[in-house]
């Protein structure tokens, strides 16, 4: 067989193969697009991340300035969008192929509380440091401590009363063996004076810990390990409520 012959046989069996082939061809494409959004009076990050289905640290990374949660009105926030990806394929299929079946799970309200609990931790946690203060209800004012506790929760849309005494009768009590992240634990006759009112709330992170505001030289927001294993704090113990999956 001369070269010519050898070429021609070659090219012919080189496109009966590509056409028999069941290996897929994609051509994948993608754009990214900058969004922004101005704030509107009661906005807050938790909520506009709800609003473009992002999460909360993507917003507040894609705003370093953005200092403890602090927004206001008519400000204008970076969204971050996830580059979007349009396949276009072409595939061989056998004729006796089943459909493939979606396996994405369904979020259950289990779920979907649990996440709500580490988004507010998350604020909590971004909070620390910040001085206590009597009567306090803002990051720019500081805390007492149903003052951290009404605002890290009104940031994630659920409203709370003013008061600890108040807010230990919101939501369903929960046993102590049964304590999740996020529940709230409440003291009684914290105060210098004697007292049988709940007196203080901290907000339980696990493992025996809590995150709150406390009066304690002024130390303001700040994490107490193993709370109940004080003394002071058991001994004070009331109870503890479920104000977000209740």
């Amino acid at each position: 067989m001369n070269k010519k012959s050898y070429l021609s046989v070659l090219a012919t069996l080189t496109t009966f193969l590509t056409i028999m082939s069941p290996v897929a061809h994609a051509a994948t494409t993608s754009s990214t697009t900058n969004k922004t959004y101005k704030v509107k009076p009661g906005d807050s990050l938790y909520q506009i991340a709800r609003l473009f289905h992002i999460s909360l640290r993507s917003l507040e990374d894609a705003n370093p300035k953005v200092h403890h949660n602090l927004i206001y009105s008519g400000q204008t926030l970076s969204i971050p969008v996830k580059p979007m990806t349009n396949h276009v394929q072409t595939e061989t299929h056998h004729p006796s192929a089943t459909p493939r079946r979606s396996t994405t799970p369904v979020r259950s309200s289990e779920t979907a509380t649990q996440n709500r609990a580490q988004e507010i931790l998350h604020t909590a946690y971004n909070l620390e440091g910040i001085h206590y203060d009597w009567g306090g209800t803002s990051p720019a004012t500081g805390f007492d401590c149903s003052g951290f506790i009404q605002y890290i929760f009104t940031t994630h849309g659920i409203s709370l009363p003013r008061t600890a005494s108040e807010q230990a009768k919101v939501g369903r009590p929960v046993a102590l063996s049964q304590l999740q992240p996020g529940d709230l634990m409440f003291f009684v006759d914290t105060y210098s004076h004697k007292t049988s009112a709940v007196t203080h709330v901290a907000l339980y992170i696990g493992n025996g810990n809590v995150i709150e505001s406390s009066s304690v030289r002024n130390q303001g927001v700040m994490v107490i390990h193993n709370i109940l294993q004080n003394p002071w704090y058991h001994s004070r113990y009331y109870g503890a409520r479920d104000v977000i999956g209740n």
